[in-house]
């Protein structure tokens, strides 16, 4: 074990005593728990009807010490974001800014453990979750938080998330914090740390839109409590039909490939992003009408208020084409 020196930073608060933990919970892994200290012996972070939990800004819970008891992680108990004050003696905890963290942990016997004291610290391993460096106990000296040889470590649980992607549209979902990235091909997944929370952000393709998430989550940003499924549904964008036949299509080129000779197509006044422009007559020559105009998102197309935009070019191969109300750019 490694010699350090430190200067202990000293709270004279009072009401400090520590609450009853039967029962507790909280995601630390249940094998990698154990910190270690010379003068102190493990403290358990997972120990039973206790428990630690750390949320992305900051600690809960409490962690047990074999030789000196529990030791509270902070006076906040409702989850969620919260960062600690640590200037009284109702708010004083241990906070997580990034991967480094900060504050006090406090016990009746030890006294106060400061997480990031002169001469060490504490810091998080963003990706395996680990816990790294040493605090400092003002009545028992060093506490270390990993070690290679005799190995032990504390570490956080992780659970997984498994997106799927479904509907006849396509798109992409990404993630925050980081880990879920899927696209078109098919759905994937990533573990992230239990208890934290995670935003999905969906990119519908130019021809479809995001409908919905469903499953174990209806919203874009949930807690990962445990490990869940999401489904992610994209839809196609229905902006034009062919007439008579009232088929929709997301794109002027899919409703022109699917027409019959002398059909017309009706666009609503929209931007159709047609990245390879549209193409007429390449295989098959015939004579199509194309309107547009018609009223955004009303799948009756009764009514004409504008003009259709376009994506350019169009380009006419062969057969006729007959345009009204459309912009091409």
């Amino acid at each position: 074990m490694r010699i350090r020196t430190a200067v202990a930073t000293i709270f004279m608060f009072s009401g400090l005593l520590l609450p009853i933990v039967a029962g507790a919970t909280g995601n630390i892994n249940s094998i990698n728990k154990h910190a270690w200290s010379e003068n102190s012996g493990w403290s358990n972070l997972a120990p039973t009807g206790g428990g630690v939990t750390m949320y992305p800004d900051h600690l809960e819970g409490f962690a047990w010490a074999e030789n000196f008891g529990w030791i509270k992680m902070g006076n906040h108990t409702g989850g969620g974001l919260y960062t600690y004050a640590n200037n009284s003696n109702i708010d004083w905890g241990v906070n997580l800014s990034g991967t480094g963290l900060a504050g006090y942990a406090w016990s009746e016997n030890g006294g106060w453990i400061n997480f990031a004291p002169t001469g060490g610290g504490v810091t998080l391993n963003s990706v395996s979750g680990e816990l790294d460096g040493y605090a400092w106990a003002e009545n028992l000296g060093w506490i270390h938080f990993k070690c290679a040889a005799p190995a032990y470590s504390v570490k956080l649980n992780a659970v997984t998330l498994t997106l799927v992607l479904a509907g006849n549209g396509s798109g992409s979902i990404h993630s925050t914090p980081s880990g879920i990235s899927c696209d078109a091909s098919g759905g994937c997944g990533s573990t992230f740390f239990q208890y934290w929370p995670v935003t999905l952000g969906a990119t519908p393709d130019w021809k479809s839109f995001f409908k919905d998430y469903s499953g174990d989550s209806t919203g874009a940003t949930f807690t990962m409590d445990t490990a869940k499924v999401v489904t992610a549904t994209f839809d196609p964008n229905y902006k034009a039909r062919l007439a008579p036949s009232n088929a929709p299509f997301a794109s002027i080129q899919d409703a022109y490939d699917n027409a019959a000779d002398v059909d017309e197509i009706d666009a609503q006044s929209y931007y159709f992003r047609e990245p390879n422009g549209v193409l007429f007559g390449e295989k098959t020559a015939k004579t199509i009408t194309l309107n547009g105009g018609y009223k955004l998102d009303d799948d009756s197309y009764t009514t004409i208020t504008g003009m259709t935009e376009v994506q350019g070019p169009i380009i006419v191969q062969s057969g006729k084409l007959i345009v009204e109300r459309l912009v091409i750019k």
